[in-house]
């Protein structure tokens, strides 16, 4: 299974969808084509509900921590954060950014020269999406990277829709898969 591929096949169903639920839909077809039988909390998930309370912790972020004016690019990275507690893997998503002409370059370059004292997202979908992932050992990769990155894309691109004018959207792994989104003007 070639997971490069079907990272990239998420990208494109994210990109050309009108709706976060129509994106969502899409991803859960692209990866239970592979075989992979997604248990229904994750696949039946309401993304409508799930961009409400992004797009509010995203308020509330930017209100706390305002967006500098020469932002180029705004970065939602994903990485495997433990719980404090129990220690256990859970879904790491947080937002930054930076001012390099070409996003892409800045990012891979370490230029997040916009990073909030408190950047940490709460998603309730990637919490789901990993505990599928840690269920499955099997196919750890399809969820924790494949279904991973969709959802993180669908829930960052709809949710930034109708906060304000944004620069362009990377959503990726901070090991290094990012996928670029174009600036959104609402």
């Amino acid at each position: 299974m070639n997971l490069t591929a079907l990272f990239n096949d998420v990208h494109e169903a994210v990109l050309r969808a009108a709706t976060a639920q129509g994106a969502w839909s899409e991803i859960v077809g692209i990866v239970e084509k592979t075989g992979l039988s997604i248990p229904p909390a994750v696949r039946d998930s309401d993304l409508a509900s799930q961009v409400r309370e992004l797009a509010k912790q995203l308020r509330d972020l930017f209100e706390r921590t305002p967006l500098p004016q020469d932002l180029t690019f705004i970065y939602f990275g994903l990485f495997t954060a433990a719980n404090p507690v129990t220690f256990e893997e859970e879904a790491g998503f947080y937002v930054a950014g930076g001012t390099s002409n070409d996003p892409e370059v800045g990012f891979s370059e370490g230029g997040l020269t916009y990073f909030p004292e408190d950047p940490y997202l709460k998603s309730e979908l990637l919490d789901q999406v990993k505990a599928a992932a840690l269920a499955d050992e099997e196919n750890y990769q399809l969820y924790d990277y494949v279904l991973m990155f969709g959802a993180a894309a669908t829930l960052a691109r709809f949710a930034t829709q109708g906060i304000a004018e944004l620069p362009t959207l990377l959503v990726g792994f901070d090991s290094g898969d990012v996928m670029v989104f174009p600036a959104v003007h609402l």
